[in-house]
């Protein structure tokens, strides 16, 4: 029995059913899964490590960062 045939047989295994849906091969379908995984967890801990950033200049600051964030008719002045 070979890997292919253990991975059919087992109905847990998503790898079938994304080759199946994609009409990829089981490869490609596999590689192309785990780069997306890959650039959504790229991206989550990019979002945290500028949620930090921005926390730590938020607790150094001198107060001056309260009327933060601007309104919208004060971006609209500084736009025209």
């Amino acid at each position: 029995m070979t890997a292919g045939d253990r991975w059919s047989g087992n109905p847990r295994h998503p790898a079938p059913r994304l080759q199946r849906l994609t009409g990829e091969t089981r490869t490609t379908a596999i590689t192309l899964a785990l780069r997306e995984r890959l650039e959504r967890l790229e991206r989550t801990i990019a979002r945290r490590r500028l949620a930090d950033e921005l926390d730590v200049i938020a607790h150094h600051s001198d107060g001056s960062l309260r009327a933060w964030p601007p309104t919208r008719l004060r971006l609209r002045r500084c736009e025209n």
